[in-house]
Parts: structure tokens; sequence; C-alpha cells
């Protein structure tokens, strides 16, 4: 059996170029010239929903650099061997998680 590859595919332009076509003298429509522009307008109801997620999200990331501060603050104790466990805390775990 025989392969036939096909290493590249020139573009129509190049065509057009090789056997002298032109679009518009073949006969192909050519799609109208755009003279105005598109408008949008976004409703009240987007811009409240827009508003309100933007300050959904200041929270959260306030909350999330609340937090860091916090997480930052025990890693730096474990680290130096400053971080005290309270004892309860860890046998209520173990209780918990051992379901006695």
């Amino acid at each position: 059996m025989n392969n036939i590859t096909i290493d590249s595919v020139l573009p129509a332009s190049y065509v057009s170029k090789a056997y002298g076509v032109n679009k518009a003298a073949a006969g192909v429509a050519q799609p109208p010239k755009i003279t105005s522009r598109d408008e949008a307008e976004i409703s009240q109801e987007a811009l409240s929903f827009s508003k309100t997620f933007a300050a959904a999200k200041n929270a959260i990331v306030q909350k999330d650099s609340g937090e860091q501060g916090r997480i930052d603050e025990v890693r730096a104790q474990v680290q130096s061997g400053t971080y005290n466990v309270d004892p309860r805390f860890v046998a209520d775990a173990l209780i918990s998680r051992l379901g006695l």
C-alpha cells in the first residue's frame, strides 16, 4: 500500500494568485462593510451582582490575610520551639478520633 503525505497546504491567497482568480470576479459574495458600532448595556441587576460579588471576594481575601498572619505566627513558634500545645486539646482530639 502506498502512503500519500501532504507536507503543507498553501493559503487560498497563493492559489488565487497562481490561477489569477479574484473572489469578486469569481462571483463570490463579499461581506458587507460594517459602518456602525455594536453597543451593550449592563442591567442594574448585573451591576448590583457585580458589586456584591466584589464585596464578597474582598471579604474572603481579608479573612484569608488574617488567617495567614496567624499561620505565620504559629509556624515561627514551632520552628523556634516555643509553641505550646494544651494537653487537654490533644486528649480531646485523640478521644474523638478513636470514637471513645
